[in-house]
């Protein structure tokens, strides 16, 4: 009985160990790929947002107090006083720190630096966006980067916002277009957006935490599940080099077979078909005398005694050459090397011997010669060790597998011990790797008084010219 293997604990440890720190490496890594785009995400929302509240402030309240005549020309000193004050009540809260109207030719007409009103400067992309598409337009700048008079006592970055404004005159139905410039600190908007990040990217960090706790006992299971795999992979490996092994005994024995059976042949022919023929010749010597001698009546009795040992001779040759290898085989192929297999049981044997072929056509002759040398030695077993009335071999094509049966109704066997009689393994085992050296299988299902079957299935390599 095979020793159950103790655990390995502190391999497992290492395994895991390993495991959490490359998780560590990649979470940290996932982690701050994250924060990289969260960071940039959260920047720009809250970027949109602040040019956004910047539109709405203009849209919904400080255009209610602008006119078409503040959008024609620079306010005066009176609507000057009014206007900033309005603006700085209502407009100048936290982040906007900075308003300026502008006429589309670049005119300060109102800001809340007084020096700037009355100046004209050159117009910016973003104004002439926005009043080209009468829609708002943003980008932050630097306040000593702008090509205008340097504004003091405001952040130095800043987003700036241009909004535009179209005013009609009720009585003179004419329109006046304007830009009204805000800037809005954009220290704060940055401010915010880092707040929001650290808020989001401590959600993230507890998330891939918990994540990362939970791996762990994953990690254990799935160190002791791999720790078990490699104990199956070296089963295999040894049931492989086991079998390695044994095809090797088995190559040696079949090696080893053969050469006594070169020798058991030649010893055969030496003491039957050479003795006998050797006979023969002497007889010839002497019917040869007998004619000399004038003795005709003698002689053609000598010659007709040695035609019949010739013709007996001649039957034990084609029988040893048909053990071989059958000449049908080659001449009209394996279905009709089987038949007549069968028939020579029968009338050998009178064991009832059946054939079953399907095939339709010939098969290429490694592949004959196989299924006839594994029918050959079934049927021998069957012969010698299964007391047997009745046997049936079965050959067909099925998809693209080519299927041998041999199965009979003798005494069986248990599978994995010797065969009733006293036979060995040997030739099963032989018969078995035959199959196997040619991509096949070979599978022998038995049970005592249940008889036996051998099943070889190969893979078909196409037909020859149906005889």
């Amino acid at each position: 009985m095979r020793k159950k293997r103790k655990p390995r604990p502190a391999s497992r440890w290492r395994l895991v160990l390993r495991f959490a720190a490359v998780a560590f490496v990649a979470f940290a890594v996932v982690g701050a790929g994250l924060a990289v785009v969260l960071s940039r995400r959260v920047v720009d929302r809250d970027r949109r947002a602040a040019a956004a509240h910047a539109e709405f402030v203009v849209r919904s309240v400080l255009a209610d107090q602008l006119t078409s005549k503040d959008l024609a020309a620079p306010m005066k000193p009176d609507r000057y006083a009014e206007f900033l004050a309005f603006t700085k009540a209502k407009i100048l809260q936290p982040p906007i720190v900075f308003v300026t109207v502008w006429r589309s030719d670049g005119t300060a007409l109102f800001s809340t630096v007084k020096a700037l009103v009355g100046n004209r400067f050159d117009q910016t992309a973003d104004l002439q966006a926005a009043l080209a598409r009468a829609t708002a337009r943003s980008s932050v700048v630097y306040n000593l980067d702008k090509g205008k008079l340097f504004v003091p006592r405001l952040p130095e970055q800043v987003l700036d916002t241009f909004v535009p404004v179209v005013k009609t005159d009720a009585k003179s139905s004419s329109s006046s277009a304007g830009v009204v410039e805000v800037y809005s600190d954009y220290s704060l908007v940055l401010g915010q957006a880092h707040a929001a990040y650290r808020k989001d990217l401590l959600t993230i960090a507890e998330a891939l935490g918990v994540i990362y706790l939970l791996l762990l006992p994953v990690a254990w299971s799935l160190s002791y599940t791999l720790e078990r795999q490699n104990d199956r992979v070296e089963v295999l490996l040894s049931r492989e080099r086991s079998t390695q092994f044994e095809r090797r005994r088995l190559l040696d024995r079949m090696l080893k077979a053969a050469e006594e059976e070169r020798t058991r042949l030649a010893a055969e022919i030496h003491d039957g078909p050479v003795q006998r023929l050797a006979r023969l010749g002497f007889g010839l010597e002497r019917v040869r005398t007998r004619q000399r001698q004038g003795d005709v009546q003698a002689a053609e009795k000598m010659i007709g005694e040695m035609q019949a040992a010739t013709f007996e001779e001649v039957k034990e040759l084609r029988a040893m050459m048909s053990r071989l290898r059958p000449p049908v085989l080659d001449q009209r192929g394996l279905e009709d090397a089987l038949r007549d297999r069968a028939e020579a049981i029968k009338a050998d044997t009178g064991l009832e011997c059946t054939v079953e072929a399907t095939l339709g056509g010939r098969l290429a002759p490694s592949l004959e010669t196989v299924l006839y040398r594994v029918s050959q030695e079934a049927l021998q077993n069957v012969v010698k060790h299964a007391r047997a009335k009745h046997a049936h071999v079965s050959l067909a094509r099925d998809d693209g597998q080519v299927l041998l049966e041999v199965r009979d109704d003798g005494v069986g066997f248990e599978p994995g011990t010797k065969k009733p009689g006293g036979g060995d393994h040997f030739g099963m085992l032989a018969m078995r790797e035959r199959v196997e050296m040619i991509g096949g299988t070979c599978e022998v299902s038995s049970s005592p008084g249940q008889g036996t079957r051998v099943r070889v299935q190969l893979p078909w390599q196409g037909t020859l010219s149906s005889t």
